[in-house]
């Protein structure tokens, strides 16, 4: 049977695969498995060295894609016929294993929802990477000159050290979201000549493969697979949440100081090639968004636009046009009955579906279930379909001879606009991308 290894979001700091209830795919032929990774500095803390390089919640994950390769044929699965998917920070993870040469070959297609390499806070750069490691060392009491002796010191603390230093290192409050993230490696000596002459790493040579060796640009792919990717009409409400609460007491705040600000919470300058242009970025988003008004109460729709507009919609369209692989991609803009009340007791008012909505149509909760309307139900079998056929045939319309969902070409730009009532195909929202072209982010 077809095999999906679901990656959970979180940031890269929360999170676990517990949470996510198989019961919905275990109706179809098809095997999930749902895996866990290190999270925080524990996963992602980096010196930009080859002592404490990073990245190890995604060694954590490639881990669990050898061992699924290896025994999955146990379970009745096809280990030749893998999807990767993952939401938020899993999908970021999914999409990063395709620039990555340590994870060719261990799956063969990706669903990517809400996120992507090329969101702002899917990787940083080595002199972002360097200061905050350095910053957590000097605060947990383990910054030495020789980096063997700062990783020794580390082994020894308690996990719940790590928690709390890392809540000290935001820069405003709770600003940037994301700290640690995945990082570009140093490139080791003669890696590429072995991926050309394909080499194969063992657990004695691959460290000398860096994990995550490019910047992820378009065209720089280790290896290309089919995928599917989308996001939610409001899928920046996560980031949006604190500034849309407390009276705006937070968006006056940022309104009063956003030149600043906006480096901190649309997080691009820790992947820039030209962090010095941030300001001038900055005044171009105020201006686009919110025109003469400000930043505030009464510019919360704005506010969700620009947070939804440049952490998912820019990096998804990015993403699209970074490839010519085959490609599926949706626009989800259902109005769920739990996704309503939910943002209704949150916010006072709907603005769409926000961030993570879709998953509660694709993994069963009891709590969930019980509170969904009649049409919550059908679009969950629908999407459920979708997801499943994917995996299985690598089209999300299965082997129907109609092809409802189109795949997209570069010719034509459609995707499919997942709705109340009905689904079509349409090209609505890929306008935006020549706005954000020309907003100097140097990513």
């Amino acid at each position: 049977m077809p095999v999906m290894i679901y990656i959970h979001g979180g940031g890269f700091k929360t999170g676990g695969s517990t949470s996510y209830n198989a019961e919905y795919f275990m109706d179809r032929n098809v095997i999930l498995v749902t895996i866990n990774y290190r999270l925080g500095p524990l996963g992602f803390l980096s010196l930009g060295n080859n002592i404490i390089s990073g990245n190890y919640g995604l060694k954590d994950q490639i881990h669990a894609l050898k061992w699924i390769q290896k025994n999955i044929k146990a379970f009745g699965g096809n280990p030749d016929k893998v999807t990767l998917f993952g939401h938020s920070a899993g999908a970021i993870s999914t999409n990063l294993h395709m620039f990555s040469p340590l994870s060719k070959g261990l799956y063969h297609q990706a669903i990517m929802q809400s996120g992507s390499a090329f969101c702002p806070s899917a990787y940083s750069l080595k002199n972002y990477t360097k200061t905050l490691g350095t910053s957590f060392l000097f605060l947990t009491g383990c910054y030495f000159d020789d980096p063997h002796a700062s990783l020794d010191c580390l082994r020894k603390l308690k996990p719940d050290l790590f928690v709390d230093v890392e809540k000290k290192l935001h820069i405003w409050e709770g600003e940037p979201i994301v700290l640690f993230k995945p990082t570009i490696e140093i490139k080791r000596q003669n890696w590429l000549e072995r991926i050309k002459n394909k080499f194969k790493p063992t657990s004695k040579t691959e460290s000398e493969i860096p994990l995550l060796p490019n910047k992820p640009k378009e065209n720089n792919y280790i290896f290309n697979v089919p995928f599917m990717i989308g996001i939610t009409s409001a899928d920046g409400d996560v980031f949006a949440e604190k500034y849309l609460t407390q009276n705006g007491k937070l968006a006056k705040l940022l309104n009063s100081d956003y030149r600043r600000l906006l480096q901190f919470i649309i997080e691009y300058i820790y992947a820039s090639d030209k962090p010095e242009k941030f300001v001038e970025a900055a005044e171009i988003m105020k201006n686009s968004y919110f025109g003469e008004k400000d930043i505030g109460p009464d510019t919360d729709i704005e506010l969700m636009n620009l947070m939804t507009d440049a952490l998912m919609t820019y990096p998804l369209i990015r993403t699209l046009q970074s490839t010519n692989a085959s490609k599926y991609a949706y626009y989800y803009e259902h109005m769920s009955s739990f996704g309503k009340q939910k943002h209704i007791a949150k916010y006072g008012k709907y603005y769409g579906p926000g961030h993570g909505d879709e998953l509660h149509l694709l993994f069963y909760s009891p709590e969930m279930e019980k509170n969904m309307s009649s049409s919550d139900i059908s679009l969950s079998k629908q999407l459920i379909n979708y997801w499943v056929n994917f995996a299985t045939y690598g089209d999300p319309n299965g082997n129907e001879e109609e092809k409802f969902w189109k795949p997209m070409i570069s010719e034509d730009m459609e995707f499919l606009h997942i709705k109340n009532e009905s689904n079509e195909m349409s090209k609505d929202f890929f306008n935006k991308y020549d706005f954000w072209k020309t907003v100097p982010l140097g990513v």
